[in-house]
This record gives structure tokens, C-alpha cells and sequence, in this order.
């Protein structure tokens, strides 16, 4: 993997440099990258408030399939099924913590889709999955 530009908006990925190895995708939110190991773990570098930093979801980013950046986050499906998100949606709302107040209807989610500032999911049974944007949801049905 290579990086270039401003080192502080994710040009620079040299600290990562020795996990960036077998590498099958990337995504970018504005100042970070996601990379999406063969093995389904995920490397992350650039502005940590931007997703650049996902060491406290480490323990959840196993069996990744999809990753997907917004501007300033990131979700990861599994291959569970499952999605975890970590960044920030806006400055001050966490990705994460807004992942899991939709965790219940974000079952056997199929693929993953990104904004700006939401996410969105396609589950099994063909339903799409509240988006989160900024502080309210958006409820979908198909």
C-alpha cells in the first residue's frame, strides 16, 4: 500500500507499514483509510477522529468482508452478518455509538452503502436498515 499527501489527512500510512501486508481493498472517509485485509482484519491510518484509529474496536474487526467510509467514519460488515463502525458521524456524535443504537434491525446485513454523514445496509430479507445521520434516524422500507 501506498500513501501520499498531507500526512495528517491520511498521506502517510509508514507507521502502518509493517500490518499493510496481503491487503485486498481500501476505503477512505475525508482524512483516513480502512484497509481490509486477506485474513479480514482491518488496518486503519490517518486523523484518528476521522477513523483513522479503530484499536478499541480491534477485538470486533475480525471476519470483515466490506468496509465503507463516510466523511469522518467508517462501518465494517462480517461475515456474521454484523457491522461495526467506529469515527465520528459529526464532530461531536460517535459512529460507533450510533451503530449500536440500530444494532437490532442491523441483522444478517448483506452489504453496506455510505454518505457523507450516514450509513445504510441491506439485510437478508431484502429490507434496508435505518440509515444514521447526524443525531435521527431515517427509517427505510422496502
Amino acid at each position: 500500500v501506498v500513501a501520499w499527501g498531507d500526512p495528517h489527512w491520511g498521506g502517510d500510512c509508514s507507521g502502518e507499514q509493517d500490518h499493510l501486508k496481503d491487503v485486498e481493498s481500501i476505503a477512505a472517509s475525508d482524512a483516513a483509510f480502512a484497509a481490509l485485509r486477506g485474513d479480514g482484519t482491518v488496518v486503519t491510518w490517518g486523523h484518528q477522529n476521522r477513523g483513522g484509529d479503530c484499536r478499541y474496536f480491534k477485538s470486533e474487526l475480525y471476519d470483515v468482508r466490506q468496509i465503507v467510509g463516510s466523511s469522518k467514519a467508517f462501518a465494517a460488515l462480517r461475515g456474521d452478518g454484523k457491522v461495526i463502525c467506529w469515527g465520528r458521524l459529526e464532530s461531536e456524535f460517535d459512529a460507533a455509538i450510533h451503530c449500536r443504537d440500530v444494532n437490532e434491525e442491523l441483522r444478517d446485513v448483506q452489504q453496506l452503502a455510505a454518505t457523507n454523514r450516514a450509513f445504510g445496509a441491506v439485510c437478508a430479507d431484502g429490507s434496508v436498515s435505518p440509515a444514521v445521520q447526524q443525531v435521527h434516524f431515517c427509517t427505510c422500507s422496502v
